[in-house]
């Protein structure tokens, strides 16, 4: 599980199914080993071996993510912490392939049968949102934002949308289920 753990975590030349930034953003495999050696021994220790593999595993990630950062243009780490963010949630399950093809295009769309019922927002979100819904992770949202109608707004000028509490019929929102 380690192996398949650095593989997805580094999003550079150790796996293939992505492009390095740049040939200067390449490791080595002596690299890569030296830092797990570096995790194994440094990590907090512990007996029980779901525990130890956990601490080892969030220890690794941290390591991997900061050295790698060391070493890319400032432009380029959102980029990489991105890609890794995501290859974690897609290696739990957490995200699948469609809806990373939808994160990386916006989803594809000639026109959209749901008219935008706000002037506040754009169009362009709101196809967006109506595309979006069409994944099965989000197959409520086109009508959850319909119905916060006179809320959704408060969405689109807080600072930090992410950390509002919208709650609705005295559950959490749709809207903060799937950050």
């Amino acid at each position: 599980p380690q192996r398949e753990h650095g593989r997805d975590r580094s999003g550079c030349p150790l796996s293939s199914r992505q492009v390095p930034f740049s040939l200067l953003h390449q490791y080595s495999l002596p690299w890569f080993i030296n830092l797990f050696i570096s995790a194994i021994d440094n990590s907090e220790p512990n007996d029980d071996i779901k525990k130890r593999l956990v601490i080892l595993t969030d220890y690794f990630t941290e390591l991997l993510y900061r050295n790698i950062c060391r070493s890319l243009f400032e432009k380029d780490k959102l980029l990489f912490s991105l890609l890794m963010c995501c290859n974690i949630m897609k290696n739990q399950g957490n995200m699948n392939e469609e809806e990373w093809r939808f994160l990386l295009t916006g989803g594809v769309g000639l026109d959209n049968p749901h008219k935008n019922p706000y002037t506040w927002m754009p169009i362009k979100s709101w196809d967006e949102i109506t595309r979006l819904t069409d994944l099965p992770a989000y197959s409520g949202l086109r009508q959850h934002v319909l119905i916060m109608r006179k809320d959704g707004r408060r969405y689109t000028i807080v600072q930090i949308p992410w950390r509002s509490h919208y709650r609705e019929n005295g559950r959490t929102s749709y809207l903060s289920s799937r950050r």
